[in-house]
């Protein structure tokens, strides 16, 4: 951390966990590699935890739905 220029009082790397987990989803990442990553035992602690879904990753998906349109 001192290579890094962080000041050790008070910073949690575990902090870190939520926006990695959530940036590697929102990157399309498979979320048993963003198990790993992250070092879960359960595939349910990293999908219902550490993982949490932003808007445009939403709005994303859904534009991947195919086009239904009839006609």
């Amino acid at each position: 951390m001192e290579a890094a220029g962080l000041d050790a009082n008070g910073f949690d790397f575990h902090c870190l966990r939520h926006p990695c987990g959530s940036f590697l989803a929102s990157a399309g990442v498979d979320l048993k590699i963003v198990q790993q990553v992250l070092g879960h035992k359960t595939f349910a602690l990293t999908a219902d935890t550490y993982t949490h879904l932003y808007d445009d990753a939403i709005k994303t998906g859904i534009r991947q739905l195919p086009n239904l349109e009839v006609g």
